[in-house]
């Protein structure tokens, strides 16, 4: 499954019928109908979701050289996460004498980037999977939700 394609962030979910479901409010004692659309979502979507997890655990896109950014670049694209554009922009070295060991707060560097600035898609594309993979190493966020609408639009 490739996140960065919306065909593939779509088939992660699977409406349902429309139903109806029934509501009370505090001040109100009588029953609303809402009508609305349930989403089920894929076993491979569930796996995706724990991948990411697994991977944002494991690393702090704050504060990681540029050997741990490959390592984690390859963990994304060996598990179908990101295409390997991704994985060879996620990393490049930041300079020509880049010292591998060093670690650096990548996610501002890239915040800050000209590249950014400018708009161009690869740069937002990354700074989205570096935005995604902060989140969900500091508080959980809903991966399907998420990395699937922000990178399908990049």
């Amino acid at each position: 499954m490739q996140i960065n394609q919306s065909t593939g962030a779509n088939s992660l979910y699977q409406p349902k019928n429309e139903q109806s479901v029934s509501t009370k409010t505090a001040s109100d004692n009588s029953n609303k109908h809402v009508s609305g659309e349930q989403v089920s979502i894929s076993p491979a979507g569930h796996s995706a979701e724990a991948k990411w997890q697994q991977i944002a655990a494991k690393y702090d896109v704050t504060n990681i050289s540029t050997n741990d950014r490959a390592t984690m670049a390859a963990e994304l694209r060996g598990n179908g996460l990101i295409s390997t554009k991704d994985q060879m922009a996620m990393m490049a070295p930041l300079s020509m004498n880049d010292d591998l060991e060093t670690k650096v707060d990548f996610l501002s560097i890239n915040r800050e980037s000209l590249a950014v600035e400018r708009g161009e898609p690869s740069a937002l594309k990354l700074l989205a999977l570096l935005e995604q993979l902060h989140a969900l190493a500091n508080n959980g966020g809903n991966v399907q939700g998420s990395i699937a609408n922000n990178l399908s639009d990049v």
